[in-house]
């Protein structure tokens, strides 16, 4: 098996590993295209925090090429979604792929984790249908937060320092859009909204300066989604600002700040609970396979697995700002379905 690996801070490799040995309840699988979920693996590529080789990715399609005695769900041929990391042909518990819909395109399939987390926040936040919601952050996490609120009926507003990113969620079909480099995002969000305020933000830029931001956006009673990840102590101007941001809002707006994950993986369905990874997974692929969900006008570049790190490479260092759904093919991949 080959598998890519974070060996040190800005260090990839392609590793050739033996095959992992298949357990009763697992699947080997084909894998022919992997999604790059952008911020989240810049960043494990950059520090690597676990200070040893460690996996990255967690986006592939592929076919079953081999399943366990006790795996029932799929079979060997099925096309399948897996959260795993960045190999040609992983082992996988069979309870966590997921078979993917003829009507699917693998492309599409490579990216139906990530509509789940703005899925997620909305829940969270305690969305009605017809509030505004605007979504901080256009990146691939933002863009797909942006179409699961329009999906979901939401007044949609997406803002972000870049036109190009703005641009490409106006071609999606968003309510409004803000460019807070170019005007300012309260006195927009006032005209927008007008005297009913700005319900929720789910923010997905991932800094202080965006969560103070937020804040001084949502109106009354709002609330502010931290769907992104902030992974660094905050400057003296960082903290001097979100301080401001605070004292301005949380008090007197009875506003609050929510942190987000995503619903909890039960592949065996045994805890009843009704929302869970899987069935998030699923319900995207269902409104992907009717049409309803087009993931497919996420796709912005197509790249062979080989150059994985220069991509990483590129985003690491500011560039790529067009590069938004990112799908690496592998060298035995067939043609997608």
């Amino acid at each position: 098996m080959n598998k890519v690996l974070v060996t040190a801070p800005a260090r990839l490799e392609m590793c050739a590993q033996p095959d992992p040995s298949l357990g009763p309840r697992d699947v080997r699988i084909s894998v022919r295209l992997s999604g790059l979920s952008s911020r989240s693996e810049i960043e494990r590529y950059q520090r690597n925090p676990a200070g040893r080789p460690e996996e990255i990715g967690y986006n592939v399609v592929g076919v079953i090429e081999e399943a366990g005695p006790e795996v029932t769900r799929v079979k060997v041929g099925d096309r399948v979604y897996a959260p795993v990391g960045h190999a040609d042909r992983p082992v996988v518990d069979g309870g966590k792929v997921i078979p993917l819909p003829d009507a699917v395109d693998d492309e599409s399939a490579c990216f139906a984790y990530l509509p789940t987390l703005g899925t997620h926040a909305l829940r969270l936040a305690g969305y009605q249908p017809g509030q505004y919601v605007a979504i901080v952050g256009q990146g691939i996490i933002g863009q797909t937060a942006t179409l699961m609120a329009l999906h979901s009926g939401a007044r949609t507003i997406a803002i972000d320092v870049s036109d190009t990113r703005l641009d490409l969620a106006r071609r999606h079909g968003v309510h409004y859009t803000i460019n807070p480099r170019r005007e300012d995002a309260a006195e927009a969000v006032a005209r927008i909204c007008g005297p009913v305020g700005l319900d929720i933000v789910i923010d997905t830029a991932s800094s202080w300066r965006s969560l103070g931001q937020s804040l001084d956006l949502v109106g009354p009673h709002g609330r502010v989604v931290m769907l992104g990840i902030i992974r660094d102590a905050p400057t003296a101007d960082d903290a001097a600002g979100f301080f401001e941001a605070y004292r301005r809002n949380l008090h007197g707006k009875e506003a609050a700040i929510i942190g987000a994950s995503n619903d909890p993986n039960d592949p065996d369905g045994v805890t009843g609970l009704r929302f869970t990874r899987e069935r998030n997974i699923e319900e995207v692929l269902d409104h992907v396979a009717s049409g309803t969900l087009n993931l497919g006008q996420l796709i912005t570049h197509r790249y062979p697995i080989s150059e994985l790190e220069s991509i990483y490479r590129l985003l690491l260092n500011g560039g790529g700002e067009d590069h938004l759904g990112v799908v690496f093919t592998w060298p035995h991949a067939s043609a997608s379905a």
